[in-house]
């Protein structure tokens, strides 16, 4: 059962999951303004960056690595200890941008600055996010002018 569940996430990954209207735009604006970016994910290095070459994305990240790569989940600091140690920077000079909420407060316990970001999948958490983030983001609201 769980092999056949990573094969329908593979398979969703690399063909079907649509990009956020905004995104694009951000990412390019904030690559094009000299940021380092790099993505740190729950799901595997390979299946995100064939997901971000179909969006056109993997341009603007300079590193992607996954919860596989350093052996611990989201419910771990881990993976954002070593995005600081990647760009070598303290926890608070880096922003962690999530959509989940036990994500972000694991950023927010290990002093990150978290931008809690705006998913339809989770909107039962969004108010829970936007008061534990220190920002928050909703790109549809990005794309209409809206966003604070």
């Amino acid at each position: 059962m769980a092999q056949e569940m990573r094969v329908l996430m593979d398979r969703h990954y690399r063909n079907d999951v649509p990009l956020k209207a905004g995104v694009y735009a951000y990412l390019q604006n904030a690559y094009q303004s000299g940021h380092k970016i790099v993505l740190a994910t729950a799901s595997s290095s390979a299946l995100a960056k064939d997901c971000l070459r179909r969006l056109k994305l993997l341009p603007f990240f300079d590193f992607v690595f996954s919860c596989e790569d350093v052996g611990q989940d989201k419910t771990q600091p881990t993976i954002h200890q070593v995005a600081a140690q990647y760009f070598g920077q303290q926890p608070n000079k880096i922003a962690v941008y999530e959509d989940a909420l036990y994500a972000a407060s694991t950023a927010k316990r290990a002093g990150f600055h978290v931008i809690g970001v705006y998913d339809h999948q989770s909107k039962k958490e969004w108010t829970d996010l936007q008061n534990l983030a220190d920002e928050t983001i909703d790109f549809a609201t990005v794309v209409k002018g809206e966003n604070k």
